[in-house]
């Protein structure tokens, strides 16, 4: 009788596993972050972006072509994408709060992991790049390399001082000289301690360029022709864009080499050369790890995501760096790898990177312990776009230094891209009246004229603005 039992509950406890993902072993996540990315590599269209280790993983998996950040700069971005949950819900839209202040009872995605019987550990930038904004509970192991020490990215003799620097760097060195090689190289060998233990794992790997400084191993800048590289095009602000929706490209003016006059067409040259340098450099070290995940034979169970924090400006619409509401810093890449999805597809349907925790917790068939607000993407991968709302929602406020200081907030924007257009309502955080509108046809992809008040687009803007009102009072659509 007492064997009997035995072999029933070994049985049960074999069909729960294989429950859980169709085998005997649970799924595995390789949670792969890259700082100021915007969708600038091979597989998203770019001709000049020598991408092939993202391009490879984008050939394997899931492409998602619209995919949204909720806030256009590190901090509240990582943070929302981390607990699932949209800014205003976790009161982290600035640098300097750390999402438990207010939420002290959230459960992060690589938390969920940990709670279900993972290894949960960071390598690089996953959380904001700062000590105080690590989350203990959430792994179950110190994180590594994760803080953006100025000094540290560079090589230089003449820039490392502790501050900002030249805004570029070349150097003739081993990729390891530069944190995102030693990323490479720790990730690497964590993967080979989670193979020798043979137990389950949730690894973030956050990489740090092409996050000014752009420095680079010089073979990195060998890759690219300057005088072919830069792109510049649509200089000027929209026409008829309101003062608020934009600011002095007050990072790139810290580096030394900037200054805060008029920036040369010599210097722009070298800045996209610089951030397309490091963005193959960052794209290595990518192929790096992904390639010792298959020789450890592991990639058959482990999910790959892939994902940007926010775009990026480089000198479009007359600015640089991100910290807008605009199209191209709201834009990231986003990629999902598994042998149970479909391999090289494009999903054309608007996401948002607050749809990220819950799709990961679907493939790994693991339950949520708080509540989210984002929708597992699992559907449309599989071609199901039944009942998609397709918008996507980020904000930003102003002036600039408040989300660098955390006070002195005077107005919020809040964005909305649907289909075809981008509405975004500018308001007063005194009075609560909305300041500023700014609608915008995307049809050329960026936005180039203001057209709000326009009668013409009257039911469009009045549709809009229902969402986004309700969307800044917590009322948030179902996809």
């Amino acid at each position: 009788m007492r064997n009997i039992l035995l072999i029933i509950v070994l049985a049960l406890n074999a069909l729960a596993g294989q429950c859980q993902n169709g085998s005997d072993k649970p799924t595995n996540v390789l949670f792969i972050a890259v700082d100021d990315l915007r969708p600038n590599t091979s597989a998203y269209g770019d001709s000049v972006a020598i991408t092939p280790s993202m391009d490879k993983l984008a050939s394997e998996g899931v492409l998602f072509g619209r995919a949204y950040c909720q806030v256009a700069v590190c901090g509240p971005s990582r943070s929302s994408i981390l607990t699932g949950m949209y800014p205003d819900q976790i009161g982290v839209t600035d640098l300097v709060t750390h999402f438990r202040k207010n939420r002290p009872n959230l459960v992060t995605l690589p938390q969920i992991f940990k709670k279900n019987g993972f290894h949960s550990a960071t390598i690089g930038k996953i959380f904001h790049g700062q000590k105080w904004a690590q989350d203990s509970v959430s792994v179950t192991r110190p994180p590594l390399l994760y803080q953006g020490i100025k000094k540290e990215q560079y090589i230089l003799p003449e820039n490392r001082t502790g501050k900002k620097a030249t805004a570029t760097e070349m150097a003739e060195v081993a990729d390891t000289a530069y944190w995102d090689g030693k990323i490479a190289n720790h990730a690497i060998e964590t993967l080979k301690e989670f193979k020798e233990s043979g137990d389950p794992f949730f690894l973030g790997v956050g990489f740090m360029k092409p996050h000014l400084p752009f420095s680079a191993p010089k073979k990195y800048w060998d890759m690219y022709d300057r005088d072919k590289v830069c792109q510049l095009e649509n200089r000027d602000r929209p026409i008829g864009a309101p003062e608020l929706a934009f600011h002095n490209s007050n990072e790139l003016r810290g580096y030394t080499d900037i200054g805060q006059g008029e920036i040369s067409y010599e210097k722009e040259k070298e800045l996209w050369h610089g951030y397309y340098a490091a963005t193959s450099f960052t794209d290595t070290q990518i192929g790096k790890v992904l390639k010792s995940l298959e020789s450890l034979g592991m990639k058959d169970n482990t999910l790959i995501v892939l994902w940007g924090d926010h775009g990026y400006h480089l000198g479009e619409q007359g600015f640089w760096c991100k910290s807008s509401n605009y199209e191209l810093d709201a834009r990231v890449p986003l990629i999902f790898s598994h042998p149970k999805l479909p391999q090289d597809k494009q999903v054309s349907s608007i996401v948002e990177l607050v749809d990220v925790y819950p799709t990961i917790i679907d493939v790994c068939d693991i339950q949520a312990q708080t509540p989210l607000s984002g929708r597992s993407l699992v559907g449309l991968m599989e071609g199901n776009t039944e009942n998609w709302s397709n918008y996507a929602f980020n904000q930003f406020g102003r002036p600039y230094g408040a989300a660098l200081h955390g006070e002195g907030l005077s107005h919020m924007g809040y964005s909305v891209r649907s289909d075809q257009f981008r509405l975004t309502l500018w308001f007063n955080t005194i009075n609560d009246e909305i300041e500023e509108r700014e609608l915008y046809d995307m049809g050329e992809g960026i936005e180039l004229e203001n057209i709000s008040g326009n009668a013409e687009y009257k039911k469009v803007e009045e549709s809009l603005s229902t969402l986004l009102i309700d969307f800044r009072n917590q009322k948030y659509i179902v996809k």
